[in-house]
């Protein structure tokens, strides 16, 4: 039962550790896979963002440019510098007029002409009226962004000045920026969470800003804050005209993926984001096969590991317990031993008060004698050590007596005779 039970907790705990490695390498492969993933798509909303900065650029000059072109006509210049000196001229407004028909041809979807006093006297086409979602571009003079349900409407106020560049009138331009509205609306392209926004700070306030949104649901109007619970959103770095990516939350505290820019020399901040969660979906759609996969993974290499270290485990505490009833037997040994000592030394003890005993060397030398051998030889044990055992010889013993017993220890064994007891020094027996 103790093999048993050691055993399978050992072929337990190498199991543990077999699934702890292969879920520390999950995670560690999930965390590489999640950093590769915001990189890449983090340079893809980059990238992106930059395509759409470049066509609104262009979208933008092209209304500047063309809005330029109508106040520097030599025809409007005169027909204005006529108006101002002669109001009342119907032949010089009719003239007005009837050139305005082509500012539609250069693709103004409307445009008004305004004397030196602000007055209208032409106007071709029907501006938007939606004035609640205006983006004024405070960096240009008389621009604002404009959106009126379908499109995006570059809005444009430009003086006309004449040779010697003193105002006589103004006019006022509108031009639907239908590429611009296709990008910007397009937003399908990013993903489901995905929105592109552009926004303006307020005059009145500088920490609150007004944003045209798009998103998959459509296009909104919203004024929002700079900076959400002490952090700055990430269109409060593009309205301070830095580019970049960041992770962080949106106006909607939601974890996000954000790209921005500001929008080329106007005011306008511009931020193209994710929400992390579709982000990461493109991992955890994959988690339950990932997890069934390395579930079984964890199997596989559990019953691997009970199949090749569980018979050498057994075999190990086989030898563990062969080990300590040998330790247990030796140990009982030695306490026999010990015993059957203390016997022989009691035995020896006891002989030696009764016997005369002496060791030699294998020349007869003495080396050592007990107490008795000195008693009855009458000599102290220092007196005898190196002597012979001549030296008690009483001369009772007949030469091969001691023939016979040189003989026996010559040959180490014991020998015991029987002596005489001496009288004096120098009268005894071995």
């Amino acid at each position: 039962m103790f093999i048993m039970r050691d055993d399978y907790k050992i072929s337990l705990i190498a199991g543990l550790l077999l699934m702890g490695l292969t879920l520390a390498t999950g995670v560690t492969v999930y965390r590489v896979m999640q950093q590769q993933l915001e990189s890449t798509l983090g340079r893809g909303l980059e990238v992106a963002l930059e395509g759409k900065t470049y066509l609104f650029e262009s979208q933008i000059d092209e209304g500047l440019v063309n809005t330029r072109a109508v106040v520097t006509r030599p025809f409007l210049i005169q027909a204005l510098q006529q108006h101002n000196a002669q109001p009342g001229n119907a032949s010089t407004l009719h003239d007005i007029r009837r050139n305005m028909s082509s500012l539609q041809m250069a693709g103004f979807k409307a445009a008004s002409i305004y004397n030196v006093s602000d007055k209208k006297l032409a106007q071709m086409g029907n501006f938007s009226q939606n004035s609640a979602a205006i983006l004024p571009l405070k960096s240009h003079n008389k621009m604002s962004l404009i959106w009126h349900e379908k499109f995006i409407s570059l809005r444009v106020s430009m003086d006309v000045l004449d040779q010697n560049g003193r105002r006589i009138g103004s006019v006022t331009t509108e031009k639907e920026l239908k590429q611009f509205t296709r990008s910007f609306s397009e937003i399908r392209a990013v993903g489901k969470t995905g929105e592109f926004m552009l926004c303006e700070s307020l005059e009145t306030d500088k920490l609150k800003i007004v944003c045209l949104i798009s998103g998959i649901d459509g296009v909104k109007f919203k004024q929002l804050s700079r900076v959400i619970e002490g952090v700055p959103s990430p269109i409060d770095y593009a309205l301070r005209r830095e580019t970049g990516i960041i992770a962080t939350k949106d106006y909607r505290q939601i974890p996000v993926i954000a790209a921005y820019a500001p929008l080329g020399t106007t005011s306008v901040g511009m931020v193209l984001k994710l929400d992390e969660k579709e982000l990461y979906s493109v991992i955890t759609e994959q988690m339950e096969t990932i997890a069934l996969y390395l579930t079984m993974l964890v199997i596989a290499g559990m019953l691997l590991v009970y199949w090749l270290i569980l018979p050498l485990v057994r075999r190990l505490l086989r030898s563990e317990q062969v080990i300590q009833e040998a330790n247990v037997k030796l140990l009982h040994a030695k306490e026999s031993a010990e015993q059957l000592s203390t016997k022989l030394t009691t035995h020896i003890e006891a002989i030696g008060k009764l016997a005369l005993i002496s060791i030699t060397d294998r020349s007869g030398h003495i080396l050592q004698a007990n107490t008795k051998f000195c008693e009855v030889s009458g000599y102290s044990e220092q007196e005898l050590i190196g002597q012979n055992h001549r030296i008690i010889n009483s001369g009772t013993h007949s030469k091969a007596f001691f023939v016979d017993l040189w003989a026996t220890i010559a040959r180490g064994d014991i020998c015991i005779r029987k002596s005489a007891t001496a009288a004096s020094r120098g009268n005894s027996t071995g």
